[in-house]
This record gives structure tokens, sequence and C-alpha cells, in this order.
């Protein structure tokens, strides 16, 4: 849940989407860095959110962990965007719900 709210904190902090996809430094590496926190999370739940949350794609957010650690050229624009675009809402919400459902 941080990590969401680090990414979307860093996005509005430079201006927005438009703005953030434009950038190549700082704010990129810090999103990537905490979507490799996400997927290292999902990866860590895997059998215990999976069933509890099925309208998110738990393979997809994982996979995105091995696919920003091990694409040396970098992770493509659009998919950065779109995961940020539609993936990180929803996500978000699912977290919500399971900790009310579990809480500390």
């Amino acid at each position: 849940m941080t990590a969401i709210a680090r990414i979307d904190a860093y996005v509005a902090d430079i201006g927005g989407l438009e703005a953030f996809m434009l950038d190549r430094y700082l704010h990129r590496d810090a999103v990537e860095r905490q979507l490799l926190i996400v997927a290292e999370a999902a990866r860590k739940l895997r059998g215990q959110v999976d069933d509890l949350e099925p309208g998110i794609d738990w393979n997809a957010i994982r996979g995105m962990g091995n696919f920003i650690r091990h694409d040396d050229d970098g992770v493509e624009d659009e998919i950065i965007e779109r995961v940020i675009e539609t993936a990180l809402a929803p996500l978000a919400a699912a977290c919500r719900r399971l900790q009310e459902r579990f809480p500390r």
C-alpha cells in the first residue's frame, strides 16, 4: 500500500502522468523501484491473495517485477504508463479491502 501511495506522490510531484512520462531520471527510477516493491509483495503473498481478490491479475504484477529487474534497456514507456493509469487504483482498492478483512 505504501509503495502505491509513493508512486502516486512521485507522479503528482512532477506534475502528472504526462510530465512523468517525459522524465527519464529521478521520478522514473523512484516509480520503478516502488513497482518492484509491489511485485515482491505480490510474490510473497502468492496463494494467499489470488482467490481473495480475483479481479487483480496477481501473476501480471509478479511478472512485472521480473521484467523490471531483468530488462537492461529499461521498461517501455507504454507499460509504465498503462500500469499507472489502469492498474494502481484497482490494486490499491484491493489492498484496502484486504487490510480491512485482515487487520494487523
